[in-house]
């Protein structure tokens, strides 16, 4: 069947975006702890690939493309932490981040001065997760980066492990309702 993490993640997320929908699918003690209205939803799937890389994609969802466009317009350059606080700001944010081994093994075949595009990825999800840590309302989600494609090449096995060691230290693990 499958899908089960996306589905969830599309909940999340419709969830986060409409707090009408809360009250309806949510328990009352965890509805009375949510004080926030709408939040900004970013949502990226790792088999696209944008022009303005993962980065553009998901300022230019959370309404920051202005703010971005130096990071891509003439090639990829990576984002810091301090350039995702601006873009994220206090607002309620949500960023869900999905299939992201499929992006890195592209962008660890396209090289940029002595590394590749997924080494500027990893760095640049690392320095939002840091963000989001000092932010007041901004999640991130993450699916599962484990899976089939770790074994397809060094790079791209070196890129979901630089970005699984960067998530753990960081991440708390949900593992969904196993439905079998």
């Amino acid at each position: 069947m499958g899908g089960g993490k996306t589905h969830m993640m599309i909940a999340l997320g419709l969830l986060a975006r409409h707090p009408d929908l809360r009250p309806e699918v949510l328990p009352t003690d965890l509805t009375e702890r949510i004080h926030f209205g709408a939040a900004r939803i970013a949502a990226f799937n790792g088999r696209n690939n944008p022009d303005n890389y993962i980065w553009g994609e998901i300022a230019t969802q959370l309404g920051a493309s202005e703010a971005i466009k130096e990071h891509w317009v003439n090639g990829p350059k990576a984002v810091d932490q301090s350039k995702w606080k601006e873009i994220i700001g206090d607002q309620p944010t949500l960023i869900l981040l999905d299939e992201l081994p499929p992006y890195l093994q592209n962008a660890s075949t396209q090289m940029f001065g002595k590394g590749t595009l997924a080494d500027m990825v990893v760095y640049s999800l690392s320095a939002l997760m840091t963000a989001a840590l000092e932010l007041p309302n901004c999640a991130i989600v993450i699916a599962n980066l484990s899976g089939s494609y770790k074994a397809q090449t060094k790079a791209l096995a070196e890129a979901v492990d630089n970005l699984q060691q960067e998530t753990r230290r960081q991440a708390m693990t949900i593992t969904p309702v196993q439905l079998a």
